[in-house]
């Protein structure tokens, strides 16, 4: 199997697709729930449309995207790079804290992949099961939070089937695991605590995101 292309040209495709799907979505409910499955169409989209295109193993690269307190997306950004000594979560937290200075967010959804499994005895993580374990699933994992305390927690599972179709299970909405719960509240308080700019400009907003290793996008 050849490599999947490089992060910066999966981030271009996926920034082009998410952009379509999320303008047309505009003006959602701004209940959890449905900020988060507006993430997830766009998601799926961006998912089906980068496998046919780039191959097998392209992944949908680490986002969140920030949303003002009527459900409009306000901007978005797309993971492209992140050190090794930084963990996925604290690169989306960071992101919240600067989304939320600069554009002043009442909420955030982030997306990205992983697996998922029922619970189990085995010991071992969910990476080192998945080749041999059927009961292991790849999926896109989403979490909202808003600056309230809601929040939202889905999965939806998938397969990659024959011409490179994704088949797509029924998503799974919960409240999540204990880690899902240590995240929103976390982010909840980054939402809670972090002084708006009031007179930031979007540029700036896309900077500190690129310093992150964030490609960043103003959607105003």
């Amino acid at each position: 199997m050849p490599p999947p292309p490089p992060a910066s040209k999966r981030a271009a495709a996926s920034d082009s697709v998410l952009r379509g799907r999320l303008v047309a979505s505009q003006g959602m409910s701004p209940h959890p729930i449905d900020m988060t499955y507006g993430v997830l169409d766009a998601a799926k989209q961006t998912k089906s449309e980068s496998v046919r295109s780039m191959g097998v193993g392209t992944d949908v690269l680490p986002c969140v995207f920030c949303f003002d307190d009527t459900g409009v997306v306000e901007s978005y950004a797309i993971l492209i790079e992140n050190d090794s000594s930084r963990t996925l979560n604290i690169a989306l937290l960071e992101a919240v804290a600067v989304m939320r200075r600069s554009w002043g967010c009442h909420a955030v959804v982030w997306a990205h992949e992983s697996y998922t499994a029922p619970p189990s005895d085995d010991t071992r993580t969910l990476v080192e099961r998945f080749p041999t374990d059927p009961e292991v699933e790849e999926c896109i994992t989403l979490l909202c939070v808003t600056i309230d305390g809601d929040a939202a927690y889905v999965v939806q599972p998938y397969k990659v089937g024959v011409g490179r179709r994704i088949e797509w299970a029924e998503p799974r909405v919960g409240v999540g695991f204990s880690t899902e719960h240590e995240l929103a509240d976390v982010a909840h308080r980054i939402l809670r605590q972090t002084e708006v700019d009031r007179y930031a400009l979007p540029h700036e907003g896309i900077t500190a995101l690129g310093e992150l290793g964030f490609m960043a996008t103003d959607n105003g």
